[in-house]
């Protein structure tokens, strides 16, 4: 039995792609949360959030995009796996 302290990230998975406003393809969110069960056991839905905003400092606007929010119970040792993984999916969703 793994003894490790899990530490509850949440996060929000988008929903639509930032710069377009467009779905994001139900394929690709499946993959997403399959990577995410994957990784770390599994993900506790929060909510749907409609009308997140953001700053995008490379395009100096702000964007507005629809994001799930999500928890997932991440081992102290993989929460860097866990930020990574994160910043990928925002860069992927852009």
């Amino acid at each position: 039995m793994n003894s490790e302290v899990e530490i509850p990230c949440v996060t929000q998975i988008p929903l639509t792609y930032g710069h377009t406003g467009e779905p994001i393809e139900p394929e690709k969110l499946v993959l997403i949360q399959q990577a995410i069960a994957r990784h770390f056991g599994g993900f506790t839905p929060l909510g749907t959030i409609r009308g997140g905003v953001w700053f995008d400092k490379d395009e100096a606007k702000d964007v507005t995009e629809d994001q799930l929010r999500i928890e997932v119970w991440v081992p102290r040792s993989r929460i860097p796996v866990f930020k990574q993984l994160v910043r990928r999916l925002g860069y992927e969703t852009r």
